[in-house]
């Protein structure tokens, strides 16, 4: 790896938001990114980002994409269990399967 392959400094982007609405998504991508440390002092919770492609499109053609960080917890007001049963109301969420 060499130098230019570095990012140094946050490139701040412009990104356009896409309507708001209830709309069809599917999950594009679903990573694990482990301990993440917790809100002013709290325990490290181990977290997933979940992406969604939207069925709706930006000025360009292109499908808006939106990622939700999630603690991997699924207790009863936790919003990974709400998107979860939204998601597939009829199964059991116990020993769901995250990874």
């Amino acid at each position: 790896m060499s130098n230019e392959d570095i990012i140094t400094e946050d490139e701040k982007r412009e990104y356009e938001k896409p309507k708001l609405g209830s709309v069809r998504a599917k999950i594009t991508g679903k990573w694990d990114v482990g301990y993440q440390p917790g809100y002013q002092g709290k325990p490290a919770r181990r977290q997933l980002v979940i992406a969604f492609e939207v069925d709706r499109r930006d000025s360009k053609g292109a499908r808006h994409v939106i990622q939700q960080t999630y603690t991997r917890n699924l207790f009863e007001k936790a919003p990974l269990k709400h998107l979860l049963d939204g998601l597939f109301p009829d199964e059991p969420k116990e020993g769901f399967d995250l990874d």
